[in-house]
């Protein structure tokens, strides 16, 4: 499961880049398997302000997950607090093997050749 993640990333961030201008082809190669915008991402932001509320006042701790949410979606992709979300990412995302990549890959062109068309 962690590869068929892992490739599922890789299509997003292939047409993040390809939305940017990037050819689909360097696109496809600079695609990482981790993606800042997972919402595994989100859970491991959520944890240590959940820890950090349930230390001050244990019911402020079901506050945790919304700020969390809200924080995954106004935080810069490359924003240093993402970092505890990250590394919980690395738990659930593995990089493709050959079947997944070619799958993903397959998914990823027919996806870059629709967004070509809709221009």
């Amino acid at each position: 499961m962690r590869r068929w993640h892992g490739a599922e990333h890789k299509v997003v961030e292939a047409l993040l880049l390809v939305e940017e201008g990037v050819e689909p082809e360097e696109a496809w190669w600079r695609a990482k398997a981790l993606s800042p915008a997972c919402g595994t991402v989100a859970a491991g932001i959520s944890l240590p302000i959940a820890l950090a509320l349930f230390a001050v006042y244990p019911p402020l701790a079901l506050l945790a997950v919304p700020l969390g949410l809200f924080l995954h979606v106004r935080l810069p992709r490359s924003s240093p607090l993402r970092l505890p979300g990250l590394l919980l990412e690395r738990l659930f995302v593995a990089e493709p093997g050959p079947l997944e990549e070619a799958r993903a890959r397959e998914a990823f062109q027919r996806l870059a050749a629709l967004l070509r068309e809709r221009g």
